[in-house]
């Protein structure tokens, strides 16, 4: 995942959601009800930005989210199954755009 900036390093299945957090110096707007649920990866960051944490004394120490810009684009990298809310706020505050409109021709 050379162009994710990040690797793998362990994943659990969850019985229960764990809350998600904005990482401590990302400007991402996570709503309330941002949870990880069916499972957590644990992504090791090597030359990405950490946009969301878990917020558990466990699976705290990998983050949840992550975004890098690779080529004309960017890759984000999310390690669980988030929430609608969640998954929302990653596509616009991952420092993405909007694709450009078509034009008519």
């Amino acid at each position: 995942m050379r162009a994710a900036g990040v690797r793998y390093d362990e994943f659990s299945n969850l019985h229960t959601d764990l809350p998600l957090r904005t990482a401590p110096d990302g400007s991402l707007q996570l709503p309330g009800d941002a949870v990880a649920t069916r499972w957590a990866e644990g992504l090791a960051v090597e030359d990405a930005d950490v946009l969301a944490e878990y917020d558990h004394p466990y699976f705290g120490r990998w983050p949840a989210v992550t975004t890098r810009r690779h080529g004309a684009g960017r890759v984000t990298c999310v390690g669980t199954a988030p929430t609608v809310g969640a998954s929302m706020s990653f596509t616009t505050g991952a420092g993405s755009r909007p694709p450009p409109r078509p034009r008519r021709t």
